[in-house]
């Protein structure tokens, strides 16, 4: 009964961690919300993506790109306050993937807009979607 009593208490002990673990995980997991969208042609151009400020304050964006590689140059965050923040990027981003998180510099910084400079390969005369997320 004592060996018993004994391996319900590690039990629980170990319960209560693993809990304690999970919960301290949630909070820290920070999803990607999908801020807008925009399909992009072949040749050299740019385009913007506009964004509410009611979408709140983002520390980091990612880019995803659907249908047709595209090779960005630059981004251009434009936020709410009047600032702007020039992310050098210089790489061709797969159709089907995504580019690293790109940290955005600051704090509590609301996205008004962001503008792509981009090239996509003549051989794809395919048109590209290239999708904007934000991290919190």
């Amino acid at each position: 009964m004592r060996n018993l009593n004994q391996f319900y208490r590690i039990q629980s002990f170990l319960l209560v961690i693993a809990l304690f673990a999970f919960a301290s995980s949630a909070f820290t997991w920070s999803p990607w919300i999908k801020l807008g969208s925009r399909t992009v042609s072949y040749a050299a151009d740019w385009d913007e993506i506009y964004v509410t400020g009611r979408m709140g304050t983002f520390n980091a964006i990612g880019i995803e790109v659907r249908k047709s590689d595209v090779h960005l140059t630059r981004v251009v965050v434009h936020y709410r306050n009047g600032t702007k923040e020039v992310v050098p990027v210089h790489k061709r981003i797969a159709a089907g993937s995504m580019t690293k998180p790109l940290n955005l510099k600051g704090v509590n910084r609301v996205i008004n807009r962001v503008t792509f400079h981009y090239t996509t390969p003549l051989s794809e005369y395919k048109k590209s979607k290239v999708v904007l997320y934000g991290r919190r």
